[in-house]
């Protein structure tokens, strides 16, 4: 599975949630934050600030700079799952 990374920082967030398995109440919790704020941010009602991103990249695991849509274009979950093991 492939997904495109883009210039939306929502929809990113949102799709590479969904590839690590998790709901938005739990990404919430994991922020410190409500499922309301998660789904906020995919719907882009709100934009989260720099340091929320990364604290939204460091529960999913990613560099931050791609939920920007800065760093790549593409990745893939075999690439997700490699950076998850290195992680652990």
């Amino acid at each position: 599975m492939i997904i495109i990374i883009s210039e939306n920082i929502g929809d990113n967030i949102r799709k590479i949630r969904k590839l690590r398995g998790l709901t938005q109440k739990e990404l919430g919790e994991m922020l410190g934050a409500t499922e309301a704020h998660v789904r906020a941010y995919e719907k882009g009602r709100r934009n989260p600030k720099d340091v929320t991103l990364k604290k939204i990249a460091r529960a999913l695991d990613i560099d931050y700079t791609i939920l920007k849509g800065y760093k790549a274009e593409r990745i893939s979950e075999i690439e997700l799952e490699s950076d998850m093991d290195y992680l652990l």
